[in-house]
């Protein structure tokens, strides 16, 4: 609990530290603010992450790849449990060297794995930040057009908000301009292990 009220107190600290400087923008001086008049807007930012149809898209294709690395670790790992079962009924009819012997190939097997597991995860990690990255330029181009379509000289996240006037949140319109500019996203290929 104490948690989510020091997320809170940050966020309000944010926005109050956000409000203080738009306010210092506008009183840099008279001359700056005759030019170009403060106006804003917010964006729910977590919502276009989640209900535009690129980001379904993203998840969708990101779900599937998961599903994938887990059912490949499934599968070598229950080759390798299935390997040291059969090492161990054969450990009393195997002499100590030849015990000795096929128990270090199966501990090099199983390292193997564990790199493997990692290199999986590492390139499974990279297409996920990769997809966030496409994201997030698709959103902020979007984002970009509609300010300067409107003159918006602010666009704050509704999450460091904590009172607005619903008529400045745009998060509905962002969304159907990206989904109609960007209604997919292809998941990025991941790139080849670095030797």
């Amino acid at each position: 609990m104490t948690s989510k009220i020091g997320q809170r107190l940050r966020g309000v600290a944010l926005a109050a530290g956000l409000a203080l400087t738009s306010a210092s923008l506008v009183a840099a001086g008279p001359a700056a603010a005759q030019q170009k008049p403060l106006s804003v807007a917010v964006v729910d930012v977590q919502k276009v992450m989640e209900e535009t149809s690129a980001a379904k898209s993203l998840q969708e294709q990101l779900g599937k790849v998961r599903a994938g690395f887990r059912d490949g670790i499934a599968k070598d790992e229950e080759a390798l449990r299935k390997e040291q079962e059969d090492l161990q009924k054969q450990r009393s009819l195997l002499s100590p060297e030849a015990f000795q012997k096929r128990r270090e190939e199966f501990e090099r097997k199983y390292g193997e794995m564990q790199k493997a597991v990692a290199e999986r995860r590492r390139s499974f990690d990279e297409t996920s930040a990769r997809a966030q990255m496409a994201i997030d330029q698709a959103f902020l181009q979007v984002l970009a057009n509609l300010a300067e379509e409107r003159g918006y000289t602010l666009v704050l996240p509704r999450q460091t908000t904590i009172l607005v006037d619903n008529g400045l949140d745009v998060t509905d319109e962002i969304i159907q301009r990206m989904n109609k500019s960007v209604p997919k996203l292809d998941l990025p290929k991941a790139q080849a292990p670095k030797k």
